[in-house]
């Protein structure tokens, strides 16, 4: 496993945890895989209103089903792994919006920790010797989690195990 493929998918990851919580600290940028930037600022951005607007709904009970929040909602449901069918049903009512809005962003959120957590035992076995276990972290991670990009980030960690 070469130092340039291990630190790229560190970058990766540290800034996929930290999409999902509001930061984008961490490694630089050109520590990503070519061609991720595009990929992660989108993620960013709608990640980042997703939040924002489950936690003012949340604030206030309710959301404004607007064009712009609609927009928002069909954009992000493949990010987090929603059927366009359930994100459609999710804009009929403002009701369903807000329900719809934070169960995207329990995904994102979710798969964050979920993501954070097992890298850090798969490091922590890693820089043990215990290959096999640092694998195992990152299998476990892929049969739980549903959002495509904490996906991508596991089966890079893992390929880079090999």
């Amino acid at each position: 496993m070469s130092t340039a493929r291990t630190r790229a998918g560190r970058g990766a990851a540290t800034i996929a945890c930290g999409i999902a919580r509001g930061s984008t600290s961490g490694p630089s940028r050109p520590a990503l895989p070519p061609g991720s930037d595009a990929m992660v600022e989108d993620l960013e951005g709608d990640w980042h209103q997703l939040r924002v607007r489950d936690t003012r709904a949340q604030q206030e009970g309710t959301v404004v089903l607007d064009d712009a929040l609609r927009a928002l909602l069909r954009r992000a449901g493949p990010s987090v792994a929603m059927p366009p069918a359930e994100v459609e049903a999710g804009l009929r009512t403002p009701e369903a919006a807000t329900a719809l809005l934070h169960q995207m962003r329990q995904r994102v959120t979710e798969g964050s920790r979920r993501m954070s957590d097992a890298l850090h035992r798969m490091y922590r076995l890693r820089d043990q010797g215990d290959l096999d276990g640092a694998r195992q972290q990152m299998r476990d991670l892929l049969a739980a989690e549903v959002v495509p990009y904490y996906r991508e980030l596991a089966e890079g960690q893992l390929a880079d195990l090999d």
